[in-house]
């Protein structure tokens, strides 16, 4: 069962989406006009440490991702609220860069605390890079051996996947790059 929680409420339907329960922390919407984040006050960030300590202590995976730019990374995680993490549990702080969203991260390095393993490392993107070009390379091969058939390309259009890759298609653009038809003329006059 996955959870997720954000001080934006635009982002409720987003994780609903994924299939995921947003964690409603009853807060007002805290988002900058750029569509960030904002600070909470102090009484709502207490609310927010009120909802999220009961959803902390029954998960046995926990991924934060809070930065405000600027700022030190807001403290969503206390110290109480990983001990009452059962043993086992995993906090994976990607705002450790800021100081992290856990308390008790530590930045650049894994520790465990009280049977709590809570990762702290800086550079989990580039340590992505090997296995996230893997996947990439593994995608458009997969693409290419569909596309082409018994050494030919193949041009079904009404097959979903490349009917939905292709840009051009005799001389035309389709898809999203096709330029929206343009409405009826009308005139005052017509009917008279």
């Amino acid at each position: 069962m996955v959870e997720a929680f954000d001080v934006r409420p635009v982002v409720r339907e987003q994780v609903e989406s994924l299939g995921a329960r947003f964690v409603d922390i009853g807060v007002e919407a805290a988002e900058t006009g750029t569509g960030y984040a904002a600070q909470l006050s102090g009484e709502a960030e207490e609310r927010e440490r009120e909802v999220l300590s009961r959803h902390v202590a029954d998960a046995d995976f926990v991924i934060t991702t809070a930065l405000i730019a600027g700022r030190d990374a807001p403290r969503l995680i206390s110290a109480e609220m990983v001990a009452a993490m059962r043993p086992g549990s995993v906090i994976v702080d990607l705002a450790a860069e800021g100081g992290g969203n856990c308390e008790l991260t530590k930045p650049g390095e894994e520790v465990e605390v009280s049977g709590v393993r809570i990762c702290g490392q800086t550079d989990l993107a580039s340590r992505m890079a090997t296995d996230t070009s893997q996947l990439y390379a593994g995608n458009i091969s997969k693409f290419l051996l569909h596309l082409v058939h018994a050494g030919e390309v193949r041009h079904d259009l009404d097959d979903e996947i490349l009917g939905a890759t292709c840009v051009v298609a005799g001389g035309a653009l389709r898809g999203a790059a096709a330029p929206a038809p343009k409405p009826a003329a009308t005139s005052a006059a017509a009917g008279q």
